[in-house]
């Protein structure tokens, strides 16, 4: 989309925390890029979708391929930028949320899995069946400078592939859709709508909150000068 969307310049993210202090953002919603963070990928060694990272090589495996190493470098560059999001957010009082798969080693990797420790910080898993759509895909959300998640924390309890909602079976997100021809994890990537309108809700009452208690602090602040 062009060099002013790319989220590893400096130079965009500090514009946009130029934007977050200036109160010109009200919350930031980050649904980091998960490729090369998927624990999906599990093929034999030399292949097209064989493992790029592990547990005890969170930031890329050895000897992998050229191309693979790009993808190594990218991810880690997105996960770096998210990073300093969320601590400027947490600095600067505004809202944030990171959305990720549930099993994304993204999760653990040296950039984020602190940030889940600090005071204040929420996270989630929910199932995407339970909002409507025809395939598990359990998600974890992440969240700072806002309340509780417990309102988006559904979890499907069907047995054999089953979905407690429907009692339908799971689509199971592997191959490719025939009608669309692209891949399932393609298909499933948008979120569900009912799921947006909660999020967006939670973010305008937190960022709601946190403007009361700002003005709050003006006052007394007034009130105790004068």
């Amino acid at each position: 989309m062009g060099p002013e969307y790319d989220l590893t310049n400096p130079r965009v993210l500090s514009l946009i925390e130029g934007w977050i202090t200036s109160r010109a953002v009200i919350g930031v919603w980050m649904g980091t890029p998960c490729t090369s963070w998927s624990r999906a990928r599990r093929g034999p060694p030399g292949s097209g979708w064989c493992a790029i990272r592990s547990n005890d090589h969170l930031l890329g495996l050895p000897n992998l391929t050229p191309a693979d190493q790009i993808r190594i470098r990218l991810g880690n560059a997105t996960a770096k930028a998210s990073s300093r999001l969320i601590r400027f957010c947490i600095r600067a009082n505004c809202p944030i949320y990171l959305e990720n798969p549930a099993a994304s080693m993204l999760w653990i990797c040296p950039y984020i899995k602190p940030l889940l420790d600090k005071p204040g910080c929420h996270h989630v898993n929910t199932d995407y069946c339970q909002f409507g759509k025809p395939w598990r895909k359990r998600t974890k959300i992440a969240s700072w400078n806002t309340h509780e998640l417990d309102f988006i924390e559904r979890h499907c309890t069907g047995k054999q592939g089953l979905c407690s909602r429907t009692q339908e079976p799971h689509i199971v997100l592997t191959g490719t859709d025939r009608s669309s021809g692209q891949l399932w994890t393609q298909v499933a990537e948008p979120y569900p709508r009912a799921f947006c309108t909660l999020t967006a809700r939670h973010m305008v009452h937190a960022a709601s909150r946190l403007q009361l208690l700002r003005r709050s602090d003006l006052i007394n602040d007034d009130f105790c000068s004068g």
